[in-house]
């Protein structure tokens, strides 16, 4: 999903024309699973919003997007470098919830042990 949308951003797709492109680029299982999708819903799905919703739906359930978000929010910096723990930040912070608020609070919460660890290791 994440690179058809930036595809349609760099190509300026227009919103009407994106469920079917994404429809095109379907292959095996999922062209089958969409074929069926769209006769149980009598072809309603018509805008790329709600093709993605159902194709999320499909294969990132609500577990799985919770585990991922469990694993953003428990994250720690433990022995990671602070790079390689920056790079797990990055992966996980896109399966957030961001119901939390702005950004700037899960940013925040999520880099509190970080900022903990380099202020014991730069103490005086």
């Amino acid at each position: 999903m994440q690179c058809l949308d930036k595809n349609f951003a760099a190509t300026r797709c227009p919103t009407e024309f994106k469920k079917d492109v994404a429809v095109y680029y379907l292959e095996k299982e999922a062209l089958g699973w969409w074929n069926s999708v769209d006769r149980q819903t009598n072809h309603t799905i018509i805008i790329w919003e709600a093709f993605q919703r159902e194709f999320r739906r499909k294969y990132f359930p609500l577990e799985a997007r919770d585990r991922m978000e469990q694993a953003f929010v428990t994250l720690t910096q433990g022995t990671k470098s602070v790079r390689e723990y920056e790079a797990e930040f990055i992966r996980l912070q896109k399966y957030v919830n961001y119901g939390y608020g702005d950004d700037g609070v899960m940013v925040r919460n999520s880099y509190k042990d970080l900022h903990r660890r380099l202020a014991e290791d730069y103490k005086p």
